[in-house]
Formats: C-alpha cells, sequence, structure tokens
C-alpha cells in the first residue's frame, strides 16, 4: 500500500528510534529535560526567534499563539480555508475568544492591494499558514511574506506564521526559514510532518511571549514530564531531514506530470509547488469518496480534500512508488470515464 493522505503518516526513521532509547530525560515541567531544551534552543536558533516551547501538536501551538497574541472580542485576520480556520475545531473564536476577518485569494498571504485592508477596525491577530494545505501546498516569496509583515507591524498587528509545512517553503522559494519568519512575532512548525518525527510541534518568538505560552499550554493540558525520549526524534528531524524535501517535492511533480501526460483535466503539473497534489475529479463526474475507495482498492491511499482528491509525499515514498501511484491514478481515472461516458446511441 502506497500511502499518500498525509505526511502525518510517516513512522520515525532508525536514527530517531536511537536518539528516542538514549535520550536524556528529566522533568520538562520543571525544565529539566535537557533533551527538550536542546530541541527548543535548536529551534528558535533555525527560526530566528529568542525563544521555542515545545508542544504536542501543531493545533495547540496556533492556538496558544492565538490566546498570547490575540484580545478577546478582537480579530482573527486569515485566509478563509486556513488551516486554523477549517481544521482546528474552532480553538481560536471559542477558546481565545476571536472574531473572523476572512480574506480569500489564491496566494498564502494577501495581495498588495489587500496588505492592511481593515487593520484599522481595533484589535486584530494576523496568521499566515506556510505552506498552504487547502490552496495545495502553495508557498509564498519570502518577499511578499516579509511585505505583509512590515504592514502588519506598522498596523500595530502581530503576525503569528503557521508554518506547519515552513520547511517545505523555504526550500520551494530557495530561503531560509529564518527569512520566511522574519517579520513575525511567532512561528510555528511541525516535527510530525515532512521532517518525519513521530510527535511535536515547536511555538517560536520572543521571551516574554514564549513564558506566557508555556503557561497557556500548562492551561490546555499540554505540559510533559520526560519529554526528552520524543524530543530527540525532532532534533534528529532538524538535523536529518531538512535537506532531503527537495526529494519529496519532486516524486510531487514526477506523480502529477505521469498523470497530466494521459489525463490533463486532473492535474497541471505546473500547480504543484511542493509535496502537496490536488486532483481535479470533477470532470470525471464521480465523487471525490470514490475516488479515495477506488484508489485504495488498487494500492494507493489518499483523502478526500473538499472538491479535491490529495496525495501528499514524504520521505517513505520513493521515485519509484510515484510513479506506480500515478499508474493507478491513470487507471481509475479511466474506468471512471468508460462508467460515466453515455452509451452508444443514447440521446
Amino acid at each position: 500500500m502506497i500511502d499518500l493522505r498525509s505526511d502525518t503518516v510517516t513512522t520515525p526513521t532508525s536514527a530517531m528510534r536511537r536518539a528516542m532509547a538514549d535520550a536524556e530525560v528529566g522533568d520538562d515541567g520543571y525544565r529539566d529535560d535537557p533533551t527538550v531544551l536542546a530541541l527548543e534552543a535548536a529551534a528558535a536558533e533555525r527560526l530566528g526567534k529568542a525563544a521555542a516551547l515545545y508542544v504536542p501538536s501543531g493545533t495547540m501551538s496556533n492556538l496558544i499563539a492565538a490566546i498570547v497574541l490575540g484580545t478577546p472580542g478582537g480579530r482573527l485576520v486569515a485566509h478563509k480555508d486556513s488551516h486554523i480556520v477549517l481544521s482546528e475545531r474552532g480553538g481560536a473564536f471559542s477558546v481565545a475568544g476571536l472574531e473572523p476577518d476572512l480574506w480569500s485569494g489564491v496566494s498564502p498571504v494577501p495581495t498588495v492591494d489587500d496588505v492592511g485592508v481593515g487593520f484599522g477596525k481595533g484589535p486584530a491577530l494576523a496568521v499566515v499558514e506556510l505552506t498552504h494545505n487547502a490552496l495545495g501546498g502553495r508557498a509564498a516569496p519570502p518577499e511578499a511574506v516579509a511585505a505583509y509583515g512590515r504592514a502588519c507591524a506598522a498596523a500595530g498587528v502581530p503576525l503569528h506564521i503557521d508554518g506547519a509545512r515552513i520547511f517545505n517553503a523555504a526550500v520551494a522559494t530557495d530561503t531560509t526559514v529564518e527569512a520566511l519568519a522574519e517579520t513575525a512575532v511567532t512561528v510555528t512548525f511541525c516535527l510530525s510532518k515532512g521532517l518525519g518525527a513521530p510527535i511535536g510541534s515547536v511555538l517560536c518568538g520572543p521571551v516574554e511571549v514564549i513564558e506566557e505560552a508555556r503557561e497557556r499550554r500548562k492551561m490546555l493540558g499540554g505540559g510533559m514530564r520526560q519529554a526528552g525520549v520524543i524530543a530527540a526524534a525532532g532534533l534528529v528531524a532538524l538535523s536529518t531531514m531538512v535537506d532531503r524535501l527537495g526529494d519529496d517535492h519532486e516524486n510531487a511533480r514526477l506523480f502529477a506530470s505521469h498523470i497530466a501526460a494521459e489525463h490533463p483535466e486532473v492535474i497541471d503539473p505546473a500547480v504543484v509547488e511542493t509535496n502537496i497534489v490536488r486532483l481535479n475529479v470533477a470532470p470525471s463526474g464521480m465523487p471525490p469518496a470514490a475516488w479515495v475507495a477506488a484508489l485504495a482498492r488498487l494500492g494507493v491511499r489518499t483523502k478526500v480534500h473538499g472538491t479535491h482528491v490529495r496525495a501528499v509525499f514524504h520521505h517513505q515514498v520513493s521515485r519509484a512508488d510515484a510513479v506506480q501511484a500515478a499508474a493507478v491514478v491513470c487507471t481509475v481515472a479511466r474506468n471512471f470515464s468508460t462508467a460515466t461516458r453515455p452509451a452508444r446511441g443514447a440521446a
């Protein structure tokens, strides 16, 4: 089975397992876990921030940022299809008390004409998602992110980057995560997606923000004890998994190009920027769920993603897997085309 449902399905590498087994640990509640402290220091340095906090998930990290940086009754300025809006069970609204102030578009950051629109309406928190999941793994040029961050700062609006896949964004735009995060107050990134670690995200920002975030983590039940066992895998991920992310991007484009050669209506390879591919199944006349089921029967696991079918590439999907998965997609496309084609002589 070739599993393309998400890059969260990866299992730890051998190096990660060894590091987890040998990790030096302590009670992180007392800040006594040396491996957690090492991970937080490495993450803060990599992102160009003063401090960092290890948390169980990206959803918790985003919620903590919303609580610390937002103002109850203030606005959350974000893309209408961003993860914090669609996929985090409304935490920013029900727990942090923010009100949605959403924009749309085909870029993870607002266009130049939209920058700063509505910032004068009172307290707000701006959130940018990199890469943008619902937009098919789109990245954003570092200059666009920087311009938006400067506009936010000028309006007194803190910017938080939901950088669940910010390392993919950096690779795709040939820049660094530090450059992408430079004008943001806080940024979070996931260790458990393309980087392949089993658990956790890291929230990075100013010391005073991270100190308050530590208290909010406790409030949300995210305080951990001998967490060095899992933080050790995160350290290995940072040191060994970043430089290979380009391989996932290449495999995603290879997958898309093989499909497009036979079924260009399903995917345009030019829109594949990182490790996420969204298949346009509407022309087949069959719903996305039917595609997912048919692909699974032939050995490829995918996911319904709105009106599309999503395939996500990761370090446990090889080049050969990408070619095989593309062949399966083409088989399903042919089968559905035949099934939905009007019978000869039909009106």
